[in-house]
């Protein structure tokens, strides 16, 4: 897959829960991102499928495999923290993903780690995403 690009707008990184609840990829300020696994983890031929290949033909969604180096690191912070059987392959490629976007941004200044930090938006009707992965996706934002 492609690289992430290294622009500032805001990043939404998407779940399998945000295409099972029907999110919507309205808001233009927005970069749709999500990982190749949370298209294996959707039924082909199904309702949800469609909405993740729908979006991505339309150029709503953008679909990136994270760099080994961040997997690795999610790996190590998920063994450490015992949730290593806990996590999906997707989850753990979205947290990857979002751990290299947010070092791209603090890179280029654009990203303060001081700051807030990457914030949680709940997907359409849901919570925030738990330490487990429940919820929606995180939203890292370069300020």
């Amino acid at each position: 897959m492609d690289q992430p690009p290294r622009g500032s707008r805001r990043v939404l990184l998407l779940d399998t829960s945000a295409f099972i609840s029907g999110y919507e990829m309205l808001d233009a300020s927005l970069e749709h991102i999500t990982v190749p696994e949370v298209a294996e983890e959707l039924r082909e031929g199904g309702l949800t499928r469609l909405r993740l290949e729908n979006a991505q033909r339309s150029g709503r969604l953008k679909i990136f495999s994270p760099e080994p180096k961040y997997l690795k690191e999610v790996e190590a912070i998920t063994l450490q923290l015992g949730e290593r059987g806990v996590l999906s392959a997707a989850d753990k490629q979205l947290l990857a993903l979002g751990l290299q976007w947010v070092s791209r941004a603090s890179q280029r200044g654009a990203y303060n780690a001081g700051s807030s930090g990457p914030s949680t938006a709940p997907a359409a009707g849901g919570s925030s995403r738990s330490p487990r992965g429940e919820g929606s996706a995180p939203s890292a934002e370069p300020s």
